[in-house]
């Protein structure tokens, strides 16, 4: 490795998002099912997308990534992402034509400075189960040894 090479420095994996109910199409998930995360140090992560559907969704379909930053002036907080306001999309994890557990991972997303939470929206054309979950691995970069 040459002087001056960086290498990629991993926080803890959260689990931010945890299925509380079935996720009709164009639904996003709601507050109850979401855990903040604060990240001063990372300024990106990667996503996993954890799902299944009863009936297979489309190939290609996506489930979509939001973020929504909270304690931005003192204890308020962003509006939470809805159809209508889709703020602050982070990408999409792009789906099988498949009822099988499905393991999907978006890499490089970008983190904000201080506290906030996430958000899906089932964009898929099936109903996706209750057994959804988002976790988050916070990443930033450290010099080569």
């Amino acid at each position: 490795m040459a002087t001056n090479d960086a290498n990629f420095s991993a926080g803890t994996e959260t689990t931010v998002i945890t299925g509380g109910a079935t996720r009709a199409t164009d639904a996003f998930s709601t507050s109850g099912e979401v855990t903040a995360l604060s990240s001063n140090l990372y300024p990106f992560c990667k996503a996993v997308l954890s799902c299944s559907y009863s009936s297979a969704p489309t190939e290609g379909d996506t489930v979509d990534l939001y973020r929504r930053d909270i304690n931005i002036d003192s204890t308020n907080d962003a509006t939470i992402p809805e159809a209508g306001f889709e703020y602050h999309y982070m990408g999409s994890f792009a789906v099988k034509d498949s009822t099988s557990q499905q393991y999907v991972s978006l890499n490089s997303v970008p983190l904000a400075y201080g506290d906030q939470e996430f958000y899906i929206k089932n964009s898929a054309d099936q109903t996706m189960d209750s057994d959804y979950t988002v976790k988050i691995t916070p990443l930033t970069y450290v010099p080569a040894a």
